[in-house]
């Protein structure tokens, strides 16, 4: 049995006669499955990322001009307020992202922090992570 017949099936399923929650979750059930053929054919078209001397003194130097480049773009983002960055590396690459800010309670600053970090490190959004961050925190 193909896709669109069980999909075709799961619909008819559906009770009652309001054709709006068909719609509905026919389109939710269409984005759901583009989402996972998006995924499923990723051809892994990012760039490789930048690799550096690996002396540590380079690294820890070139991790500490990100994490303040890093902090300044993300401190001008609307709604973000006071900013902490970690960035963490391996082999000259960086891993993780993590960020610690007055705005991560808001969802809508949370996605732009992500989109920022995920294009400028070209790294994926699993490996950003987002904290709101309390004034004992702060220094």
């Amino acid at each position: 049995m193909n896709f669109i017949s069980t999909f075709a099936k799961s619909l008819g399923k559906i009770s009652g006669n309001d054709k709006s929650i068909k719609v509905i979750v026919a389109v939710g059930l269409i984005g759901m499955a583009l989402i996972l053929i998006s995924h499923l054919t990723d051809t892994g078209r990012r760039a490789p990322p930048i690799a550096l001397d690996s002396s540590p003194a380079s690294v820890d130097e070139y991790t500490s001009m990100l994490e303040a480049r890093l902090e300044e773009l993300i401190t001008s983002i609307e709604g973000v307020g006071r900013a902490k960055v970690m960035l963490t590396h391996e082999d000259g690459q960086v891993q993780g992202v993590v960020i610690v800010c007055d705005g991560a309670d808001d969802i809508r600053v949370v996605l732009k922090l992500t989109n920022v970090v995920t294009t400028a490190l070209n790294i994926p959004s699993t490996r950003v992570y987002i904290t709101k961050l309390t004034d004992n925190n702060y220094n």
